[in-house]
């Protein structure tokens, strides 16, 4: 039965049960009161416990039907005494009571953690594909510039592991740049002539370090003219369109190169660099440029710029025969600050066709190379790569596919430490051209009409050189008093070098 229908079984139970009250007290009262009027005889107290009876009145079915839903009603009512439901409102607040309580008694619903658990899996799911990016790039770069090298083991190598060594304990290490502006550059003509060659010999232990430049008309037997700059494109022309890949002849030209100049030179060269001149130009961009002066003779500099020493005291300027202008034109004592173009221009100049500072041609050209590497390993190490990772993705776009080594990815870690070790202002100079003592080691001529440099003691007579090398290399500066480092296996005696501030 609907709420509102045993709310008024329950009114008008509760009035009935009022009247009847009231008519039975009535009646009781006008007993009384006839018993005093008409009785002479003191009438007898009624009884308290006397009891009334009333007959009663059988009831209907209706009636019965009523009262059964009303105590059906009550019954739900378990907090409710019946003899407290004086009033509907009563028995409904009861109710909604019991309600509540019972609500509050119900468990509470668990929290879905549904949603921070996808939050949770999407970042993780970021981080692993970030991750992965980073290690592709980074892996891909050691797979191109190294010897079939990989992350990881540049990961797990070791920074103390010490690099390779020639007889006299010192790394060697030849760098050279073919003209091309790619590694395979089929457009320019004489892409994979190195028409800069220069290696850098170095005692790990000491941090001594010297560097010797190669002319590149340095008369050598080859597939062509015969000159040293030849070599890793008689080579490479060789190989090239055959079964092997393009990376296995370019290996097989830089080992072929690196067997004329130890033949030159009678030094073991353990690594190399091979460059282009993309490589040069966006390394020195992706750094932000390197600064430079130019001084002549015996002028000095007390700026923190790398200091190039020029053959004229003007300075350097050089005519540009392809386009009919001057490409350079720098003032002795002025600092510049260098792009990647004009740093190229830099360390190409000779005066090939018109202009001063560089007359020296290629031997001066040596010197420029020589300066240019110097500023800007300089600036590399002035930036720092633990923070700065906008300068390690443009490093590793700039010489990713520019620059190749025979380093394994195991040595790059103590070749890092080493750079940060050697102090690049005390790297020295090496002329193969004289001895200390002004004795002349090399010569300059024509021959069939070519231009050639080649030994004073005959065209491919590099014997004096051999020796000359192998001593100086070796010497280097002992302590204040005079007393050997154990591993300096030579302390300097000679006629002291000019050096110059290149820090």
């Amino acid at each position: 039965m609907a709420k509102k229908s045993i709310d008024g079984l329950v009114r008008r139970d509760l009035e009935t049960e009022k009247t009847l009250k009231k008519q039975r007290r009535m009646a009781e009262i006008q007993r009384e009161s006839v018993d005093l009027v008409s009785s002479k005889k003191p009438a007898k107290r009624p009884s308290t416990k006397r009891k009334v009876s009333h007959k009663k009145t059988p009831k209907t079915e209706r009636s019965i039907r009523e009262d059964s839903l009303i105590q059906e009603y009550l019954s739900e009512m378990q907090d409710t005494s019946p003899t407290e439901l004086t009033e509907v409102e009563t028995i409904e607040n009861n109710r909604i009571k019991k309600e509540t309580t019972t609500r509050k008694r119900q468990p509470k619903p668990k929290k879905d953690h549904s949603r921070r658990r996808k939050v949770i899996l999407t970042v993780v799911a970021v981080v692993l594909l970030l991750s992965s990016i980073l290690y592709m790039i980074a892996d891909n770069f050691i797979r191109k510039t190294t010897a079939d090298g990989n992350l990881w083991n540049f990961v797990v190598s070791s920074a103390s592991k010490p690099l390779k060594t020639d007889k006299n304990g010192r790394t060697n290490i030849l760098v050279f740049g073919t003209e091309g502006y790619k590694m395979d550059d089929s457009n320019h003509p004489g892409a994979q002539l190195t028409d800069s060659m220069l290696f850098i010999s170095m005692n790990q232990k000491t941090g001594d370090v010297k560097t010797v430049s190669l002319p590149r008309d340095l008369y050598y037997k080859t597939c062509g003219a015969n000159k040293l700059n030849e070599v890793y494109n008689c080579t490479y022309e060789k190989n090239n369109g055959t079964d092997s890949s393009k990376e296995e002849y370019e290996k097989k030209a830089a080992a072929k190169l690196e067997d004329a100049i130890e033949d030159i030179t009678g030094v073991e060269i353990q690594y190399y660099v091979h460059l282009n001149w993309a490589a040069l130009i966006d390394l020195v961009n992706a750094i932000g440029g390197i600064d430079v002066v130019f001084v002549y003779g015996d002028q000095k500099w007390d700026g923190d710029e790398t200091t190039i020493e020029t053959t004229s005291p003007k300075g350097l300027k050089d005519w540009d025969n392809t386009k009919k202008r001057w490409s350079l034109d720098m003032k002795n004592g002025v600092p510049y600050h260098l792009n990647g173009v004009q740093a190229l221009q830099v360390a190409r100049v000779r005066n090939a066709f018109g202009g001063y500072g560089a007359s020296g041609g290629n031997f001066s050209r040596e010197v420029f190379q020589q300066r240019i590497i110097q500023a800007t390993v300089k600036k590399m190490k002035s930036t720092n790569y633990a923070t700065n990772w906008g300068a390690i993705i443009k490093i590793k776009d700039a010489v990713g596919d520019n620059v190749r080594t025979n380093f394994e990815d195991s040595n790059l870690k103590t070749l890092m430490r080493l750079l940060g070790k050697v102090k690049i202002s005390d790297a020295e100079s090496v002329s193969i051209l004289e001895t200390d003592d002004g004795d002349k080691l090399l010569t300059s001529g024509m021959i069939s009409g070519v231009s050639y440099v080649y030994p004073v003691a005959g065209r491919s007579d590099y014997s004096e050189l051999h020796e000359y090398l192998d001593t100086r290399l070796i010497e280097e500066k002992c302590s204040k008093d005079e007393s050997k480092n154990k591993d300096i296996k030579k302390c300097k005696t000679t006629k002291k070098t000019t050096t110059n501030k290149n820090s």
